[in-house]
């Protein structure tokens, strides 16, 4: 399985566009439009659809990092060990990277703002299965959903931030989705370490459920 996951990695990486010549017209582009960065409390102020999608990302990347972190905790609710949490990872891994090597193709049918959409509704519902999961293959089945959430949330994120900010905002943009991303994931290991010293990993995964269904209402 590692051997696969390498060889599509390699794969993956020789399918991105030419560092150069991206470098180039990113370059070109920056000569045509020297206009400089907002702030962000007025980038925010002039993107309101932006600031939303940002706090929706919190929101989502919560419940992301509860059924992620905490997945050894899960798999141990219903016997299974190590071995068994590591194929699952391995297998969530290798589904991300089939949507991330195709999107291009997936683009030119739907756009990347209902590509989000879609993956932010795959979250929660990711998080829904692995909390009422009655068995481990429920729990797979969660995993697997990698492929319509953070797979698509991955590239859509990318390009829908190049599709509606403007040029000169782009940079601090994509730093603010990166942002809400690490405060999603922050904030979920800390509030899901607090709950487990309390309560089982069950109620855990409705509280991701309730906190990632908020995200994609807002998305």
């Amino acid at each position: 399985l590692n051997i696969v996951l390498l060889l599509l990695l390699i794969i993956f990486i020789l399918t991105l566009p030419d560092p150069y010549k991206t470098g180039t017209q990113i370059q070109n582009g920056a000569e045509k439009d020297k206009a400089p960065s907002d702030s962000i409390l007025t980038f925010l102020q002039d993107n309101h659809v932006y600031a939303l999608f940002s706090l929706s990302v919190i929101f989502i990347f919560f419940g992301h990092c509860i059924v992620n972190t905490y997945l050894p905790n899960v798999l141990a609710w219903f016997g299974k060990g190590t071995d068994f949490t590591g194929l699952v990872v391995g297998m969530a891994a290798f589904l991300e990277l089939i949507p991330m090597m195709f999107y291009e193709q997936i683009t030119t049918k739907i756009s990347s703002l209902q590509l989000l959409y879609l993956s932010a509704i795959f979250f929660t519902i990711k998080l829904l299965t692995a909390a009422i999961a009655a068995n481990a293959g429920w729990v797979v089945i969660s995993q697997a959903m990698q492929i319509l959430a953070y797979a698509l949330f991955a590239m859509a994120s990318i390009y829908f931030t190049n599709e509606a900010v403007k040029p000169h905002n782009r940079v601090m943009a994509q730093g603010l989705l990166v942002g809400a991303n690490e405060a999603g994931f922050m904030i979920g290991g800390l509030v899901g370490g607090i709950v487990l010293d309390h309560a089982n990993i069950k109620k855990l995964l409705w509280i991701g459920v309730a906190v990632s269904a908020i995200g994609s209402l807002l998305m």
